[in-house]
């Protein structure tokens, strides 16, 4: 069900947020340039799987919303 399933969208989805908090960190702190170069690689990374993630969730929801639907 769709509140069996919210919790793991939900930490699937911090997950790469965690990451994306350290990333801006990372680069707020770095003392060089390629170091922020390798957050900001990283990060874009992290976003192309959350944006992956949410397609997943949307396409889930669709599927189970023409579940519901009467016939």
């Amino acid at each position: 069900t769709v509140q069996a399933s919210s919790p793991q969208a939900a930490h699937a989805l911090r997950t790469p947020l965690g990451t994306l908090m350290n990333g801006l960190e990372l680069i707020r702190l770095a003392p060089d340039a390629a170091t922020r170069t390798q957050a900001a690689a990283m990060m874009e990374r992290q976003v192309r799987q959350m944006m992956t993630q949410l397609g997943e969730l949307r396409d889930i929801t669709q599927g189970l919303r023409g579940l519901q639907s009467p016939s």
